[in-house]
């Protein structure tokens, strides 16, 4: 049964997770989340493969689960993997989670390692109560990149390093020709050392803790649903709901190095979603995607990689001075834009009319008219005597008017003081012979810029003004002005870091990952589902990869594929191939597909 939002749920949490990471008991009806418990075994049908053992996150998307793949080889060793169980009503065949695999067909794992991008290693359909899921296989990460600047925003060259890393990883999907869309420091996870996902089940519980569950009540009578008798408990909603858990910095088990996950939202330049946003939070989300902005002549959403480059600099700021500029506690626009104008300067237009209709404020008639030229335009948030005397306050405090400047001149205290995290790393290491490394990157390092009194951080005047150079470029209200990824990853902020050269696969390797994508779309089509290579897309998988000729051929190939193909319905397609569809499904004649999750379910990228 399905509940409409202005209808009371019939169930809710015994003692609420004060967590925006944990689900609300809502999400468990149709169409909704799958119900699991502690000890879970996921899989399809009766496979069992992955045993659940703690919840790492849940969002709009779905639930994260750390699990035990139970039929790793060899059966010595424990492997921890993470399995994210998507919301039945987004479990699509062409979903973007599953669509994003098409542009990376030719890339080695290997080289997705090297520049930081987390794709799944697999995936496998589940059906509950709720409907069909799709469930995707990822590696274990450890912590976000959120928790980094309070702990080690002392050591400027180790910041430096995994900023630069960042850049690389969005640098190697725009040169795919993809956007990320959602790049923020929650979706940017720390590896952990080699090894970690292969502890002993007691050394796991021990770094994880006990998990925290919370009891569901039914609020009709004030039972718990797990002392409820089997025949009433609702099969729809999991008896408890577990509160997320991270890998603590201070275990040690992290590296330094970053790595970009959900993808979920990545797009293709020349198909913005035609929404015009990617639902990316305000803080991160640039003034075209707010405000869902579309090009005069083609009418197309002005979304691209600039979008990118707006929520790269918000991370960079994130990460070196502990702060987005923009960060707002709710989703409150005019916070935001109140914090764009006093850092960067007035709204312009077209987003200036935008933000006053949607505030549902009037428009001065100077500017109606056209009387007040854009450069003298006052803010639209606050009235422009509060920032000139924020800005001469700052002025004389600090010498700078620019509200990020002061910020960066402003010294913080951080979680971790150097000694005691060296005193950690000793201890650990004494009680621990098996750990070779505790916090490895920071013993025997260099503490710039800390007072002796406790852990209080400042930059050097030269660094902040290299740093806002950067995110000034970043930071531009018309996307076409902004800074290009190419441009930032060259910028002496970086201090002579520079690109990695990405490599090229063999051509041999885009024929055959290239057919094999067709084959995913001939697969799909007789299966009865939307396919999920269009002929747009497989062209650009190929285009520019190959030696000219070579790409021709391909090209030539798949447009006659296509031309005999692509525009035949599901039952057409298994007329004009004679196939018979029971071939692709284990099910006993009659049984509708959706019924069960059979062993086709089971594919591995």
């Amino acid at each position: 049964m399905f509940y409409p939002d202005n209808e009371r749920f019939p169930y809710e949490l015994e003692d609420p997770i004060d967590d925006s990471d944990t689900e609300n008991p809502r999400c468990y009806q149709k169409g909704g989340f799958h119900p699991i418990l502690l000890g879970d075994r996921l899989g399809p049908r009766s496979n069992g493969r992955f045993r659940v053992v703690n919840k790492l996150g849940a969002g709009g998307y779905g639930t994260v689960w750390l699990c035990q793949d139970t039929h790793y080889k060899p059966s010595t060793i424990t492997k921890w993997r993470v399995v994210k169980l998507i919301a039945a009503k987004k479990s699509t065949p062409n979903c973007p989670d599953l669509k994003i695999l098409d542009y990376f067909r030719d890339v080695a794992r290997s080289t997705l390692d090297d520049f930081g991008i987390c794709l799944p290693l697999e995936h496998f359909w589940l059906t509950g109560p709720n409907g069909r899921h799709l469930a995707l296989v990822f590696p274990w990460h450890g912590c976000t990149l959120g928790t980094i600047p309070d702990y080690y925003g002392f050591h400027p060259a180790l910041i430096k390093d995994m900023a630069f890393e960042l850049v690389e990883s969005l640098r190697f999907l725009h040169l795919r020709g993809l956007c990320h869309g959602d790049f923020r420091p929650s979706n940017v996870l720390l590896r952990l050392l080699p090894g970690a996902d292969e502890m002993p089940e007691s050394q796991l519980e021990e770094v994880l803790s006990e998990p925290y569950k919370a009891r569901v009540i039914r609020i009709s009578d004030g039972k718990f649903l797990d002392e409820l008798p089997s025949t009433e408990r609702p099969a729809n909603i999991p008896e408890y709901m577990v509160a997320p858990a991270t890998v603590p910095i201070a275990w040690g088990l992290h590296t330094r190095h970053p790595v970009l996950i959900d993808l979920g939202v990545s797009f293709p330049f020349s198909q913005p979603p035609k929404q015009g946003t990617t639902g990316i939070p305000i803080s991160f989300a640039a003034p075209e995607d707010i405000f869902r902005t579309f090009d005069n002549n083609s009418r197309r959403p002005l979304l691209g990689p600039a979008a990118d480059i707006w929520s790269l600099a918000c991370t960079l700021a994130h990460l070196r001075v502990a702060r987005n500029p923009f960060q707002v506690d709710q989703a409150d626009l005019s916070s935001v834009v109140a914090q764009w104008e006093e850092c960067l300067s007035p709204l312009p237009e077209p987003y200036r009319s935008k933000y006053r209709e949607i505030e549902d404020i009037e428009t001065p008639l100077d500017e109606v008219w056209g009387d007040t030229p854009a450069i003298q335009l006052d803010p639209v948030v606050d009235p422009k005597a509060v920032y000139e005397g924020r800005a001469e306050r700052r002025l004389a405090t600090s010498g700078t008017r620019n509200w990020l400047k002061a910020r960066m001149m402003r010294m913080r205290r951080l979680e971790v003081y150097p000694e005691a995290a060296k005193k950690m790393l000793k201890e650990e290491m004494q009680s621990d012979a098996k750990v070779k490394e505790r916090l490895p990157f920071l013993e025997d390092m260099e503490v710039p810029n800390v007072s002796k009194e406790g852990m209080e951080v400042t930059m050097e005047k030269e660094e902040i003004e290299l740093f806002w150079s950067l995110l000034e470029g970043c930071w531009r209200w018309k996307p076409e002005e902004r800074v290009s990824i190419e441009e930032v990853v060259r910028h002496p902020w970086f201090e002579g870091r520079g690109p990695r050269e990405i490599p090229k696969p063999a051509p041999w390797m885009v024929v055959v990952r290239t057919m094999w994508s067709f084959w995913d779309y001939v697969k799909s089509v007789s299966r009865g589902r939307v396919h999920c290579v269009r002929e747009q897309e497989w062209s650009l998988i190929v285009m520019g990869r190959l030696p000219p000729v070579v790409a021709a051929a391909c090209r030539r190939i798949g447009k006659f594929f296509f031309a005999l193909f692509g525009s035949l319905t599901p039952s057409a397609l298994r007329k004009k191939l004679v196939w018979d569809p029971k071939m692709f499904s284990s099910n006993p004649p009659g049984t509708p597909r959706q019924a069960t999750e059979d062993a086709a379910d089971w594919e591995t990228w």
